[in-house]
C-alpha cells in the first residue's frame, strides 16, 4: 500500500467519521426539541384541566351554597309551621274549654265556620286536619331535601 491509499483510507474514514458524529448529534437534537415541544402541550394541558377543574369546583361549591340556602329555609318554613299548628291546638283546646267560640276570622262572623257544638268530636276534627296539613306540608318538604340531597 502506498502513502496515497493510506491517506485515502484515512480521509474516508475521518469523513465517514464526520457525517457519522453529523447524524448522530441532528437526531439527539431534533430528539431533546421534540421532547420540549411535547413537555409544553402536557403543561399546556395540565394547566387547562386544572382551570376546568377550578371553574367546575366553583360551580359546585355555588350550587352547595344554593341547596343549603333551600334546605335551611326549608327547615325554617317547617319550624314555622310546627309552631303555628302546636298554636292553633293550644288555641282550639282554649276555645274547647272555654266553651267560646273561634275569634273572628278575615271576612266573618265570630262564630266557626261549622255549625256544629262544641265539643270533643269537633276539636278531635280541627286537629286532624290541622295535623293533615302539617304531614302534607312535611311531606312535601321531605321531596324538595330528596331532590336536592344528589346535589350536594
Amino acid at each position: 500500500m502506498t502513502a496515497l491509499e493510506v491517506r485515502l483510507i484515512a480521509y474516508a474514514i475521518l469523513t465517514l467519521m464526520v457525517i457519522g458524529g453529523s447524524i448522530w448529534v441532528g437526531a439527539h437534537f431534533t430528539a431533546l426539541h421534540y421532547q420540549v415541544i411535547i413537555q409544553k402541550e402536557h403543561d399546556a394541558q395540565a394547566q387547562l384541566a386544572a382551570t376546568a377543574a377550578l371553574a367546575a369546583k366553583a360551580k359546585q361549591d355555588a350550587a352547595d351554597a344554593h341547596n343549603r340556602e333551600v334546605y335551611d329555609g326549608l327547615q325554617t318554613q317547617l319550624a314555622d309551621n310546627r309552631a303555628r299548628a302546636d298554636e292553633l291546638a293550644r288555641r282550639l283546646r282554649n276555645a274547647e274549654t272555654a266553651g267560646s267560640h273561634l275569634p273572628k276570622g278575615p271576612g266573618g262572623p265570630g262564630t266557626a265556620a261549622t255549625p256544629q257544638a262544641p265539643g270533643p268530636d269537633r276539636l278531635t276534627g280541627l286537629l286532624g286536619d290541622a295535623l293533615a296539613e302539617c304531614f302534607d306540608n312535611e311531606s312535601r318538604q321531605e321531596a324538595l331535601i330528596a331532590e336536592l340531597k344528589p346535589q350536594l
